[in-house]
């Protein structure tokens, strides 16, 4: 009796830590959001320097940005290249590389909308 009610407890711990991380990994913080969003409109303004800065910012890389990054429901760099801006999209495409298989289940998109 006493194992089964320590196994019933560590199902029940597990599947609130479960729940705790999926629904903390859907939600960013309001810092992050805004410095992706300053991301978004450096790719839109076609200043390498304004794009390159607000990476650094938030310790990322091109490439990650690039790949994972999604402004008004456009890649980043489809963003980029809507509103004219083709040295900054030219930048982060060129930082893609080689073509790679990437899980993109397992890979975490952000999506940020903002008026402007």
């Amino acid at each position: 009796m006493k194992k089964l009610t320590t196994t019933a407890l560590s199902i029940s711990t597990s599947l609130l830590l479960l729940t705790t991380s999926f629904s903390s990994s859907a939600n960013m913080s309001e810092q992050m959001e805004r410095s992706l969003i300053s991301i978004c409109k450096a790719a839109k303004s076609d200043k390498l320097v304004r794009l390159n800065y607000s990476i650094s910012r938030i310790n990322s890389n091109h490439k990650n940005i690039a790949l994972n990054l999604v402004c008004n429901n456009q890649s980043v760099i489809e963003f980029a290249e809507s509103h004219g801006a083709y040295k900054t999209a030219g930048k982060l495409s060129s930082k893609l590389g080689a073509t790679s298989i990437t899980d993109i289940a397992k890979a975490p998109k952000y999506s940020v909308n903002f008026d402007g």
